[in-house]
């Protein structure tokens, strides 16, 4: 079972759109100034992993005729969430994806260090792992916020990914019918502000080492890049009139 290092995944097979190029904007979460997110169990910072995946996702679904993908920061750049918005809105972007890894804070959980490379200790987990999808229930864009993160958390566990079961989240989200998906309930901006079906998701638990350590291989990025494609093709075909 995932994340052991045989757990196998499948990838997809990306169909072509039965319309013009779909644009995506893909949100390489964190990034902003003062805003570098999570630290993980080797030190990583947050913004690091979802620029990586960001990167490789929009070389991979845009090399193709079915995408068009726009990401939100490059480089060093540092806009802000509400930059960020903006861009996919004049863009007239058909998705708003916002890419993060999570940090599952469990105070009966076991523990342990890592020292990183400036002598810093990080946390690491030894339980928590999965994917998550999130959507906000708000508003006219509710329906297609939905399909937006159920059929990509559908495609992430058909591929072979873990559906996390969100047991530490608390008041912060509730559970939506399908596995890995959750509703917000802290109005973040990133799913209420798109003119555009939105939704988070988050990657995998940052401070575990063997969910970690397959977020590394250039095979799991693909594959996820692969059901990333699918799912919004999926959602688009679900939430057209």
């Amino acid at each position: 079972m995932w994340p052991h290092p045989d757990a196998p995944l499948t990838p997809h097979a990306v169909r072509s759109a039965n319309r013009g190029p779909v644009r995506i904007y893909l949100d390489a979460g964190h990034g902003a100034v003062q805003n570098s997110g999570n630290v993980g169990c080797r030190c990583q910072l947050e913004q690091d992993h979802t620029l990586a995946v960001a990167e490789r996702c929009a070389a991979r679904l845009g090399a193709s005729r079915t995408f068009e993908v726009r990401m939100s920061r490059e480089g060093e750049a540092r806009p802000s969430y509400s930059n960020r918005v903006a861009e996919a809105n004049r863009w007239e972007a058909h998705a708003f994806i916002s890419l993060h890894s999570d940090w599952r804070d469990w105070p009966v959980e076991p523990r342990t260090t890592f020292t990183g490379p400036n002598g810093e200790e990080c946390n690491r987990s030894t339980t928590g792992a999965g994917f998550v999808t999130i959507w906000n229930d708000e508003g006219e864009l509710a329906d297609s916020r939905a399909a937006l993160g159920r059929s990509i958390a559908s495609a992430m566990s058909q591929a072979g990914f873990l559906a996390y079961d969100g047991r530490s989240y608390g008041d912060s989200y509730d559970v939506d019918s399908t596995p890995g998906v959750f509703i917000d309930r802290r109005g973040l901006l990133v799913l209420r502000r798109p003119a555009m079906m939105s939704t988070i998701v988050e990657t995998h638990h940052a401070m575990l080492e063997a969910e970690v350590a397959r977020w590394d291989e250039v095979h799991t990025v693909d594959v996820f890049c692969d059901a990333l494609g699918s799912g919004v093709l999926e959602a688009l075909a679900t939430s057209s009139p």
